[in-house]
This record gives structure tokens, sequence and C-alpha cells, in this order.
């Protein structure tokens, strides 16, 4: 529904008022022609995921280097972008820290 309206509606006449799970023809056909959309959406998603892990990767090893070695030992070697939880804690962190670098490069 959200990805493809259209397409969904266009499904949901075939069924007839029936669930998807009870019409195994309609799954797989449907499965067939979403398989290439949601493969794109999750690797845009992905993509943006990393984009944005090593963007504040390197904001934070520019403004405050000793922070990013705190959170070197706790990715343990895995890429920020795979820890979202990481990410997650370490934007928190960063922003107020962005907010006033990006305040101090408009004066």
């Amino acid at each position: 529904r959200r990805l493809c309206p259209e397409l969904w509606e266009k499904y949901e006449a075939k069924l007839e008022g029936e669930p998807l799970v009870l019409r195994p023809d309609l799954f797989e056909e449907l499965g067939d022609i979403m398989k290439p959309i949601i493969t794109a959406d999750f690797d845009i998603v992905g993509y943006r995921s990393v984009t944005v892990a090593e963007q504040l990767e390197s904001d934070t090893r520019r403004l405050r280097p000793e922070l990013w070695e705190k959170y070197e030992e706790k990715l343990e070697g895995e890429p920020l972008a795979g820890r979202p939880d990481l990410l997650e804690e370490l934007g928190n962190v960063m922003q107020p820290i962005l907010a006033a670098d990006f305040e101090k490069s408009v004066e």
C-alpha cells in the first residue's frame, strides 16, 4: 500500500474482499512485482543510513575527537551504520554540538 497505492488498489479489486494470505496465486504474483521495488526501497534506506553515519563520524572526529575515540571502542570494529543503537545515541549527543557549530559558522 505504501510503496505502490495504485497497484494495491488493483489487487484489492482482484481479492474481492478476501485476505491476501488466502489467495496464494495473487500473493505470489504481487510478491514478484513488488520484490524489485522493495529491494530498491531498502537500498535507499540503507544508503541514507550509511551516509548519515559517515557524516556523523566525520563531524564527531572534527568537533569532539575524544568522544569519537569512546565510540570507536563501543563499536568494536563495526561500522557506525551497522549499529543503529550507537548511531542514534551518538546523534543525540552530537545534535546540540552540531547546532552550535552551525550557528557559529553563520555568524
